[in-house]
């Protein structure tokens, strides 16, 4: 999904890595583009660039950023081993709720066993945990690259994230990675959307325990996490999208016809209004796991795009695609309409990432290969 040619992702050293070994307690810094080696005892240490560690008596405490442990047999004339396995976090968007990693690790060594664990810490201290394997992407100039997605709900109020990474490699050599992110919070508008006398008894009729239920078998597709399959390039969701009518994370008021308060709820989407039959595109490449249609949602396509990452095109008028069909970027899939819930013909789009609502927008940012 979010990877590009990746030039500057592999780093190759010319040289064995200049290891120190700890002292009984120190803060080490390291500043942008700058590596640190470390070893104590029979474990090898490698401190990324902007990360601040403690050490106190063979302990690491993890200010900020990116370390990681590696043990096992490792020869000494192949420590140069440790500084070419680099992890890299592609992609950091606080405003989206999402960081991209790549993993890269020389053709000589192969995985026996990765997990990927992400704890989130919020507000009152609670905590919620799931975890998933690395899942690989290519081999470039002799490094195989694998990547994880790690998304969050940006309305959710995270004050922080931790992610370990684990790794077994053949041959005895294990590697612990540990990362750290601070989250700042995000404000956000509320807007009020008033319904026409015919939507009201619509939405009024709609069947809430079957919405909950179809949000119970979206929720299980959200939250699996198969192959990467985002190769090719970021294509718009419609031709025209400089009529935005409502942002990620707007908190709205649904208004009847009569102004009474029908629900209040948070805009996990963005919406752009265009005229009823407009072709919708899929964004990048994927599977097709979901088309049909759905309560408040009305016509609805989920599509998966591989490591934890999903796109979703709500509202539509006509559904052109069937669940399980592989489509490229740029494909159309459907037409804009108002089916469901919506006061005038736009689309709906989302995207989340292990589940979490994120800003779909991060992908125009990002180039593709």
């Amino acid at each position: 999904m979010l990877f590009l040619s990746c030039k500057g992702d592999i780093k190759k050293h010319r040289l064995l890595p200049r290891i120190i070994d700890f002292t009984t307690e120190e803060i080490i810094e390291t500043g942008h583009n700058t590596y640190q080696y470390r070893k104590s005892g029979d474990v090898y240490v490698t401190i990324f660039p902007e990360t601040s560690i403690n050490y106190l008596n063979n302990d690491i405490t993890l200010n900020n950023g990116l370390y990681a442990e590696f043990s096992g047999y490792i020869p000494k004339k192949k420590t140069k081993i440790i500084s070419d396995i680099t992890i890299s976090k592609y992609l950091e968007s606080k405003r989206a709720g999402i960081n991209v990693y790549v993993v890269n690790i020389p053709d000589s060594l192969s995985i026996e066993k990765s997990i990927v664990s992400a704890r989130y810490f919020y507000n009152d201290n609670d905590e919620y945990y799931h975890e998933f394997d690395l899942k690989y992407i290519d081999t470039i100039a002799g490094f195989k690259r694998y990547g994880f997605v790690i998304g969050y709900n940006i309305l959710w109020k995270v004050k922080s994230i931790k992610i370990n990474i684990s790794i077994d490699f053949t041959g005895n050599l294990t590697m612990r990675a540990y990362s750290l992110n601070k989250v700042v919070d995000r404000q956000f508008e509320t807007q009020v959307i008033r319904f026409s006398p015919k939507k009201s008894k619509e939405i009024v009729s709609a069947d809430r325990s079957k919405y909950r239920l179809e949000q119970e078998n979206r929720w299980k597709i959200w939250t699996t996490v198969n192959e990467y399959k985002h190769h090719g390039f970021f294509s718009n969701p419609i031709d025209t999208m400089q009529y935005m009518t409502s942002s990620l994370g707007m908190v709205r008021e649904w208004r009847l016809s009569n102004n009474k308060l029908n629900s209040k709820d948070t805009h996990l989407g963005i919406d752009y209004s265009a005229p009823k039959g407009a072709p919708v595109y899929a964004v990048l490449n994927g599977f097709v796991t979901f088309a049909g249609s759905v309560e408040y949602f009305g016509n609805m396509i989920i599509i998966d795009h591989g490591m934890g990452v999903y796109t979703s095109y709500c509202h539509l008028d006509r559904i052109i695609v069937d669940v399980g069909t592989l489509l490229e970027s740029g494909i159309q899939i459907g037409t804009v309409g108002m089916t469901g819930a919506s006061t005038g013909p736009h689309l709906h789009w989302e995207m989340r990432v292990h589940g979490f609502p994120v800003d779909p927008l991060v992908l125009k940012d990002l180039s593709f290969r």
